[in-house]
């Protein structure tokens, strides 16, 4: 919410478009998970009168094994950093990855999914593509 209220709400203000890799459909999967109550956390969220639900969520997909497989090797190079939460074990990725999965059921905003098992090239183009296809702007 600290987030929202010093960055991205002043971005919104003066017309911008804000583009977050976090947003409040991670938190939820993540928590609900983590606490087993998507119920709870869902309420937490609407319950604050200022959070900014997005316009448009694009989900990201990929098999649970390649992305441990890429935490490993971020972990190897020391240059980038990891984000150690999501280096947990995989029967918890594979929860979060199935949350996700069924996100038509949950999920509060407009949302695509993504596949991100590939060259990141084409998943540059396909991201784009559905904003272009979703919000009608020219990137």
């Amino acid at each position: 919410v600290i987030t929202q209220q010093l960055v991205t709400k002043p971005a919104l203000m003066r017309g911008d478009m804000v583009i977050s890799d976090r947003s409040c459909l991670t938190s939820y999967v993540y928590q609900g998970t983590m606490r087993d109550n998507f119920d709870n956390v869902r309420n937490a969220h609407e319950a604050i009168p200022e959070f900014i639900f997005p316009d448009l969520a694009i989900i990201a997909f990929c098999p649970v094994d390649v992305c441990l497989e890429r935490f490993k090797e971020r972990q190897k190079d020391k240059s980038q950093e990891v984000n150690y939460n999501d280096l947990k074990e995989r029967e918890f990725q594979q929860k979060t990855h199935d949350h996700f999965d069924q996100a038509e059921e949950w999920c509060p905003v407009p949302f695509v999914q993504v596949d991100f098992d590939r060259p990141v090239e084409e998943i540059t183009r396909d991201v784009l593509t559905k904003i272009q296809e979703r919000t009608g702007l020219i990137l």
